[in-house]
């Protein structure tokens, strides 16, 4: 696994990518084979946890957290005297579905309406080629049983 570098904000180890790709990369190769969450670190996220011990908490579950607001940025390329990027994370999860396409990696999608997660598998099979193997929108009753890691693994093709 290689090693990114981390800076801390109040606190919250955030990895210091210097791209979109370096991300992706990151995220592919040391990710996949494990249960993983990422998030973006933003100036809000930041004050939030500050106030929130539960927020803070959130946070540091993630095992990828990444600069998102250009405060963020700022602080962190100041703070280690190295140029780092902002990562908008709609842009990285399009990146990392056009990889998944590349690379045959299987994906299974949790959120939105029903009709919006069609239209995104639509759009991800058309542009991308990613392989979808499963889906569930973003409404879950009490009935429903909670998507879990080998639920999704039992689902990698």
């Amino acid at each position: 696994m290689d090693q990114i570098e981390l800076a801390k904000v109040n606190g919250l180890e955030v990895k210091l990518y210097t791209s979109i790709n370096h991300a992706t990369t990151d995220i592919i190769n040391n990710y996949l084979d494990k249960a993983s969450s990422a998030v973006a670190i933003n100036p809000e996220k930041i004050i939030l946890s500050k106030e929130s011990s539960l927020i803070k908490n959130v946070l540091e579950n993630n095992e990828v957290r990444y600069a998102d607001g250009i405060g963020v940025v700022k602080y962190l390329s100041y703070k280690t005297n190295r140029k780092i990027s902002r990562i908008p994370g709609c842009e990285l999860w399009e990146q990392l579905m056009k990889e998944a396409g590349i690379r045959k990696l299987p994906v299974y999608l949790v959120g939105a309406k029903s009709e919006t997660l069609n239209q995104v598998i639509i759009k991800l099979k058309e542009n991308y080629s990613t392989p979808i193997v499963g889906f569930h929108d973003g409404y879950f009753s009490n009935e429903d049983k909670p998507v879990s890691y080998t639920h999704l693994r039992a689902h990698e093709t």
